[in-house]
């Protein structure tokens, strides 16, 4: 009768530890609820949260918001952060200072391996884009060469075209393409950075 007794106690908790472990994620901020019911893009590998929709009350209306969410040092907070990528001030939409809960930090995880991702995925561009440059060059040219060397290999271009990106603080970034009667090499922050063949 123990036996028995002890076997139906081990299944009860069985249970109850299977019910505990696939219980969706308890919400305490019903500020991130609403965040997560504006989702409109995720990462396709990371599932991190990269745009949602502005509030109804949005003083501008725009298709999509990035979002950041950064967890305070020693706290069990986050600040959380929906804006729009402008070149002037006025870009925050949304701030918040939220207590952690189970879709917070599962939120966290996401954007971590987003990051993570991010890195990877950084350096694999980069070492497709440098073996790019080395076969269209036949090995003379590399990725990070400065202007002066790539001249010393190259000699100077047929024709230079100015480009001016802007970075987040609205500075000009030194970038350029240098034409070439078959090539045009794509400098950017002083270096070269990318090769094409010219039709």
């Amino acid at each position: 009768m123990k036996i028995m007794s002890l076997v139906a106690v081990a299944a009860l908790l069985t249970v109850c530890r299977a019910g505990q472990a696939t219980e969706p994620p308890k919400f305490v901020s019903a500020t991130f609820q609403d965040i997560l019911s504006r989702v409109i893009r995720r990462d396709k590998d990371s599932e991190a949260i990269m745009e949602v929709k502005a509030q109804k009350d949005a003083p501008q209306r725009v298709s999509g918001l990035n979002f950041t969410i950064e967890e305070q040092p020693s706290q069990n907070e986050v600040v959380v952060v929906i804006w729009r990528n402008l070149k002037t001030s006025g870009g925050v939409y949304e701030n918040y200072c939220l207590i952690m809960d189970d879709a917070i930090r599962e939120e966290l995880r996401n954007q971590k391996r987003f990051q993570e991702l991010q890195k990877e995925r950084i350096t694999k561009a980069l070492e497709e884009r440098a073996k790019k440059i080395e076969q269209l060059t036949e090995g003379k040219l590399k990725y990070g060469m400065t202007p002066d060397e790539v001249a010393a290999i190259k000699g100077k271009p047929a024709a230079v075209d100015e480009i001016e990106p802007r970075g987040a603080a609205g500075l000009p970034f030194n970038a350029f393409i240098w034409i070439y009667p078959n090539l045009k090499l794509h400098f950017y922050g002083g270096i070269l950075v990318d090769v094409e063949r010219k039709n």
